[in-house]
């Protein structure tokens, strides 16, 4: 489904043609018989004047939803057809003019009403999935599209006014299940993403998580933030893993459940089938940064560096959007091969590409100094330097300190991340970049400690 147009002439609305645009897509992604591109990759479209034949070819999709929002005082029309790709040939089309406290309810019959276009028969739970949406305020859930707004960005601003956002709807309506899940959410990529602390904001997000289910078991956003919540913050394994299966069986279309569910696959060892998973998470969101990265990081944790490397060469071919992503992983892979010369070139880059040249430079005059080293021990001065002003994770100084073969520094390091349950300390089994701490005792202890055989 491609974003809603909006039509109300007004910018400032445009959060509402893509709210709504998204909670269209994750009500389509419920019916199994159907698969529904996420978000993330139709969203690049927004604004683009290009072929539906094109963008059917580029997604690997044999139809396309299009159409228009337009909000007028609380009066809400939404048009939407269907055009069948190969022909570009319009095969169902309908209007919709409601309520904005109805815009809810109108998601879920739109959805069986394409359903019913492409002949998919609905099975009595996915429409009852469809029909028993939660009626809230439109004060409500005005707030929760803004908060999915900005959580999607995907940047520190986005993510905390998205938090901010998902807060104020629950205010507003505190049975409103699908905001718990977006306020676990936020929690959840704040403490990924090194932004907050995992002490502060995984018990929030826990709390959230398990509200949103408490109030609707149905929602796969709940049960796959738990189940994200139980593999990186309570190390419970067998809970997780669950909650995932859970998840992914209530909306197989949900691309971020594989991708996370792939977490959980290359953490415990079962690479094949994290490889299987995070391979369907990109059919579903092949434009998805963090999807790609993680297939790049699949193969990484699994030790196949030159297919590592060629998947993140791939990443960047596909859209230049991800070149700094892809260039930090280069680094990284090159650095697990030995080759140190070629990993410093590519970390620059992607320091470059995030407009840090200056922070470049001196990084790589480091290296012209003081070699491989060198270029560590600027690293390190940075991290100090940043960790006066903000939070700065644990691991961030167990690599390094793993790097520079300081292996008691490395290892404390690893015990502040353990006594903060930091959200990647249990990939510390599975990345290469701990390789040389593998004969310590200390590591050892490490991993059972936190559930993980050596």
């Amino acid at each position: 489904m491609l974003p809603l147009e909006n039509l109300s002439h007004d910018s400032e609305q445009d959060y509402f043609a893509d709210g709504v645009t998204e909670e269209l897509i994750g009500d389509l992604s419920k019916i199994s018989a159907l698969r529904v591109i996420s978000r993330t990759s139709t969203m690049q479209y927004k604004g683009v004047h290009k072929s539906v034949p094109q963008i059917a070819k580029d997604l690997n999709v044999d139809g396309i939803v299009e159409g228009s929002v337009q909000r007028s005082g609380d009066r809400v029309r939404i048009s939407v057809e269907m055009v069948y790709a190969a022909r570009d040939m319009p095969v169902w089309a309908e209007s919709y003019d409601r309520q904005l406290r109805d815009v809810l309810t109108l998601q879920g019959e739109v959805a069986g009403a394409i359903a019913n276009a492409v002949n998919v028969k609905l099975g009595a739970s996915q429409q009852t999935s469809l029909k028993t949406l939660h009626s809230t305020s439109p004060e409500a859930q005005d707030a929760y599209l803004r908060g999915r707004y900005w959580w999607n960005k995907r940047t520190s601003e986005g993510e905390f006014k998205g938090l901010g956002f998902f807060q104020k709807a629950i205010e507003l309506d505190p049975g409103y299940a699908a905001a718990y899940a977006g306020m676990a959410d936020s929690y959840l990529v704040l403490a990924h993403h090194g932004r907050l602390s995992p002490l502060e904001a995984m018990p929030r997000a826990k709390a959230a998580a398990i509200r949103a289910i408490q109030l609707d078991d149905s929602l796969a956003e709940g049960h796959n933030s738990l189940a994200l919540i139980h593999l990186s913050y309570d190390w419970d394994y067998s809970r997780s893993e669950a909650e995932f299966q859970k998840a992914v069986a209530l909306n197989p279309n949900y691309a971020t459940a594989h991708h996370w569910f792939a977490h959980y696959l290359a953490v415990v060892g079962r690479d094949t089938d994290a490889m299987r998973e995070i391979r369907r998470a990109r059919e579903l969101d092949p434009f998805s940064v963090s999807i790609n990265s993680f297939l790049v990081l699949t193969f990484y944790y699994a030790r196949q560096y030159d297919r590592a490397l060629q998947a993140a060469k791939e990443m960047a071919d596909m859209e230049p959007a991800f070149g700094s992503a892809a260039e930090g992983l280069q680094g990284d892979i090159l650095a697990a091969k030995g080759v140190y010369g070629e990993a410093v070139t590519h970390w620059n880059k992607s320091l470059v590409l995030t407009g840090q040249a200056e922070d470049a430079a001196k990084l790589q005059h480091a290296y012209a100094i003081g070699g491989y080293r060198g270029y560590l021990d600027r690293q390190l001065q940075a991290l100090k330097a940043s960790s006066q002003r903000e939070y700065v994770a644990p691991l961030d100084f167990a690599q390094l300190y793993t790097r520079l073969g300081d292996r008691d520094s490395a290892v404390n390091w690893l015990e502040r991340a353990y006594k903060e349950h930091s959200s990647w300390l249990n990939f510390v089994k599975t990345d290469p970049v701990y390789d040389s701490l593998r004969s310590d005792p200390r590591y050892a202890d490490l991993l059972r400690r936190i559930g993980l055989p050596q």
